[in-house]
């Protein structure tokens, strides 16, 4: 397509219907969440990842194949392995970093970038203790769970030793409990350093437990390889967990898991990451297809942020399972995000590909995929915008190929072919059967005709500009901006057949830049949105003047926004600096600025295109330039809570080596004091968060 020489700016905002009653989103989360994934390359280690364990300051270590993982947000660095042996268990723990392999048990602990080890094994005289699966504080002790026996450490007295009956395939803290898996006894619980059968706890017999996880204080869901879920209630006896996540985890084989707040993290070996809720229903299904570099998750973990990390059979990923934000992008293949509407049940969204429908219901739900979606017939190419005018059969779609009506998953072509590029539609005050499109060289006009339908009436003569954005005034002229050509105002003669009047930037004072300017109804009043300003018009005077709402922008020298909407809850939504933000109306009738929340979608807007729908109060649906991206108001998370930073290294220029750091939570140990000349006044610091 070749429309350079006639666009410049679009504000791709979904018209809003103030009467129209919208229905609460049910589910958390209409997308996937950012998944950012490490390769072998990257932390140049094994494939494999088998366990994970995080100290207070943050640091993550990891159970590889090829040692012990450090990575501190920035930087990752292996810890060699004591033996030939795959390292499948880590601890960290009072300073510590306890670690076990085949025969093979110990910890490290740090002094500056070095590391140094102490064999458990070695100390104790420890002798074929078999493959070690976990590690677990237990109160004053520590336990290293192997497939043969446990083995109770507690540092400078003896290693005490339980032997399993037949083989021990896994162990969990959960409540206060260690619970442990002998896959011929069933499940038990360790108390004085001897196993107790759980009520009923042979019912898991045969099978391997991947994850035991608290739902309260008196509740805890069990999650097995091959049988699904369990109940286990602790005033009575583990039973099946009849829910709906029950059948799929089934089939896809739990082999670890975690809790993050209010949801069950399972790592399968079929399906990535499953996520579940507290009632038994599927919340999130991260994959292969979705984003995971593998389906078997060897490993889950939450760390101090509440991110889900994931220890894959090829890889690691972190899912932003606390973002606020989640994308329908990638994976959905829909194209890049122009406008989204609902009407009667469906849900319609324009992409550059074409207008795609799906049912509510279906698109609420985290098993959607790529066949959920449905491009309408005929709309292939690139849509501009979408508009409900209310009634049952009132949507429009403004397209590359002109305007369509859209009843369910048809579409009607209304326009002429000689019409191309419909931007978007406005309704004409105080004529209900009346509609002007903006479009590539000019205005257009729509009206109902008796079967309540639209119907295309004509191209209104005497303005050829191209007219993508449009709003009317109070006076009943109709402004319209051009990136380039700058901004007009065009009024009618009665039957909108004809522009019998236009006023350009030289009929009003104050502005002298009237390029790449945009427009928005706030609090029922037209504001002009400019990189260089905001503005209202005293139309007495025909003066432009600074607008109050700049205020919340020049306070901290924010940049301005290109484009603002005001939604039908009052709030105001803005883009700047391919950024998006919100006022958010306080019970004052003051603003509150919020933009952190939406930093993930920095860079991933499209510029000038930008558009949004606003499902409820706590949901809204951004375009993107691959697909959408839905925000959803999180109360728990705090935005602004500070963070560690790792000084790795400090090294000057006349160093020879660079120094190291030993963090603590609290302060920072330096045992060595350098001292410089102010001639090596030059210094390189590598830090991390």
């Amino acid at each position: 397509m070749h429309w350079g020489k006639y666009i410049l700016l679009l504000i791709g905002f979904s018209y809003f219907n103030t009467n129209y009653s919208s229905a609460q989103l049910n589910s958390p989360t209409l997308g996937i969440p950012e998944i950012e994934s490490y390769t072998r390359g990257q932390y140049r280690a094994g494939t494999q990842n088998w366990a994970m364990s995080q100290t207070p300051n943050g640091l993550l270590y990891i159970a590889n194949n090829d040692g012990i993982l450090e990575f501190d947000g920035t930087f990752w660095n292996l810890i060699p392995r004591e033996t030939n042996n795959v390292v499948r268990a880590v601890l960290t723990h009072d300073s510590r970093i306890y670690t076990g392999s085949h025969n093979e048990i110990g910890f490290y602990e740090k002094i500056g970038r070095d590391f140094t080890y102490t064999s458990i094994t070695k100390e104790y005289n420890l002798r074929d203790i078999g493959e070690v699966w976990s590690i677990l504080p237990f109160n004053d002790q520590i336990v290293f769970q192997t497939e043969k026996m446990l083995c109770i450490y507690k540092d400078g007295s003896k290693v005490e030793m339980i032997q399993a009956k037949s083989r021990f395939p896994s162990s969990f803290l959960v409540n206060g409990m260690l619970l442990v898996h002998d896959e011929q006894e069933g499940l038990m619980e360790l108390r004085q350093n001897k196993l107790f059968m759980v009520p009923g706890g042979n019912k898991v017999t045969g099978d391997r437990i991947g994850a035991i996880l608290p739902i309260s204080n008196s509740e805890i869901i069990i999650g097995t390889m091959q049988h699904g879920l369990y109940r286990w209630q602790l005033s009575g006896i583990i039973e099946k967990w009849h829910v709906p996540a029950d059948a799929y985890l089934t089939q896809m084989n739990i082999f670890s898991g975690a809790v993050n707040g209010q949801d069950l993290i399972f790592g399968t070996i079929q399906s990535g990451v499953v996520v579940v809720s507290f009632d038994g229903n599927i919340k999130l299904i991260a994959n292969k297809a979705k984003g995971l570099n593998n389906n078997t998750v060897l490993s889950t973990f939450i760390d101090k942020e509440k991110n889900i990390w994931a220890g894959l059979d090829n890889g690691i990923a972190k899912i932003a399972h606390n973002s606020s934000i989640s994308f329908l992008h990638g994976y959905f293949d829909i194209g890049s995000g122009y406008c989204i509407e609902r009407k009667n049940g469906m849900v319609y969204l324009g992409t550059n590909q074409g207008l795609h429908c799906i049912d509510e219901a279906t698109f609420q739900s985290p098993m959607k995929n790529t066949q959920s979606f449905t491009r309408i017939n005929g709309t292939d190419g690139q849509v501009w915008s979408l508009f409900d005018d209310g009634s049952n059969n009132g949507l429009l779609c403004g397209h590359n190929s002109g305007a369509y009506a859209i009843e369910g998953n048809k579409a009607r072509l209304l326009t002429p072919p000689n019409i191309l590029v419909v931007w978007k539609f406005r309704p004409v005050p105080n004529r209900k059967d009346l509609l002007i499109a903006g479009i590539s060289n000019g205005l257009i006009l729509f009206q109902k005709d008796h079967n309540n339908q639209w119907q295309y009436k004509w191209k209104i003569e005497g303005f050829d500009e191209s007219s993508m954005t449009i709003e009317w005034d109070n006076d009943g002229g109709l402004w319209i901006t051009h990136g380039q050509q700058g901004i007009y105002k065009v009024f009618f003669d009665n039957d909108y057949h004809h522009v019998v009047k236009i006023e350009t930037v030289a009929h009003f004072k104050g502005i002298i830049n009237d390029k790449d300017i945009t427009l928005a109804i706030i609090n029922d009043r037209l504001v002009f949105v400019s990189k260089n300003g905001l503005y209202k018009l005293d139309n007495s005077t025909h003066t432009f003047i600074r607008h109050e709402l700049s205020d919340y922008f020049e306070i901290d020298k924010s940049p301005l926004p290109h484009l603002m909407l005001q939604d039908r809850y009052k709030n105001i939504w803005f883009f700047s600096n391919q950024q998006a933000g919100v006022l958010r109306l306080q019970e004052d009738g003051t603003y509150k600025r919020i933009t952190n929340p939406f930093f993930p979608l920095k860079d991933k807007l499209i510029y000038a295109f930008e558009s949004i729908y606003v499902w409820d109060k706590n949901n809204t649906i951004f375009g993107m330039v691959d697909g959408f991206a839905h925000y959803t108001v999180n109360d728990q998370i705090n935005f602004l809570n500070p963070f560690f930073v790792h000084i790795r290294t400090f090294k000057g220029l006349s160093d020879s080596i660079a120094y190291a750091f030993n963090q603590s939570e609290n302060e920072t140990l330096q045992t060595i004091v350098p001292k410089y000349s102010h001639a090596d006044n030059a210094f390189e610091v590598a830090f991390a968060a």
